[in-house]
């Protein structure tokens, strides 16, 4: 079977990933700082897979960790919008040079393609009718929207240039065991599940009508797998949207969640914050076209997934 290597493979999502490949047979080689990653993350696969400590902005760690591998996963980034607002520079040395050093050091290894760990963030406040396409103009409002987009615009270079195929994914609002769940990096599901449950109190910025299409963990992974087994030339160096298409209010999540657990907290409301968009749904098709690829878990289903896990964690 193949060779893998995921970066940030001990993160949310990269662990996820590497279960998945580990179960499927690849070889699987993580590289990971573990700055955000956690090993217990890697707990169900750790001994089927090697794992280097240490860090994309180190071009010789990466040439390290890619040596023979024949499928790079991208994923590795400084992924808190609030952060790069904050420490720009920092973000943008992970995000923007350290996606560099993959993409440098996969074409001197001959790796049959990068998988990149894209975002919807790029769209920003799109004023265009929902859902989004991957060809819409792009609007980061962020320093984080404008690194991911820059990610992709290196990976286009690479594969019209260079000859090193690529795939960029947008994600759309990933969901899921493993993720954060601290007040400061977590995504809203996750902080809304942990507070509910520990009967705190809820703020949403905003009135709540804002929505979010929200997508399980396990179909970002599978997601990537199809990407790099199946995409066909015309989305190579190209943008691929990861989405379930089934957009919900951030009210409609906190009664969702409420009803499953049985609980209920007070809600307050605060005002917007800068760089979060308003509303979010992205269209699948081009997945499914040209990666044979669609979301399979009902946000339900993976909402009830991702209560139980946290459930564990907070205990």
């Amino acid at each position: 079977m193949a060779n893998a290597l995921v970066t940030g493979g001990a993160g949310f999502i990269g662990s996820t990933l590497v279960d998945m490949l580990v179960e499927q047979g690849y070889q699987v080689t993580v590289l990971d700082d573990l700055s955000h990653g956690k090993k217990e993350h890697l707990e169900q696969s750790i001994n089927d897979i090697t794992l280097i400590e240490g860090s994309v902005v180190d071009l010789p760690t990466v040439k390290k960790a890619v040596d023979g591998a024949d499928y790079v996963f991208h994923l590795a980034a400084n992924r808190s919008i609030r952060g790069s607002f904050e420490t720009p520079i920092q973000s943008n040395r992970v995000n923007v040079e350290g996606t560099m050093n993959v993409l440098a050091a996969s074409l001197d290894a001959g790796v049959k393609r990068v998988v990149f760990s894209a975002s919807s963030a790029m769209y920003g406040s799109n004023p265009e009718t929902m859902p989004l396409r991957e060809d819409m103009p792009a609007h980061p409002e962020s320093p984080y929207a404008i690194q991911k987009l820059m990610g992709e615009y290196f990976m286009r270079y690479y594969w019209q240039v260079q000859g090193l195929e690529t795939v960029s994914l947008r994600y759309f609002n990933a969901y899921g065991p493993r993720d954060d769940i601290s007040l400061s990096e977590g995504a809203v599901i996750q902080i809304f599940i942990s507070r509910i449950l520990q009967g705190k109190s809820i703020t949403i910025h905003g009135t709540g009508e804002q929505n979010r299409d929200f997508t399980f963990v396990r179909d970002i992974a599978a997601a990537n797998i199809a990407a790099a087994t199946h995409a066909k030339k015309e989305v190579l160096g190209e943008p691929v949207n990861v989405a379930a298409n089934s957009s919900i209010t951030i009210n409609e999540l906190f009664k969702e969640i409420c009803a499953i657990t049985g609980k209920t907290v007070p809600v307050t409301h605060s005002e917007p914050r800068f760089g979060d968009v308003f509303a979010s749904s992205g269209d699948p098709s081009r997945a499914k076209e040209f990666m044979d690829f669609e979301c399979e878990w009902k946000f339900k289903d993976g909402l009830k997934k991702t209560i139980d896990w946290v459930h564990e964690t907070i205990q």
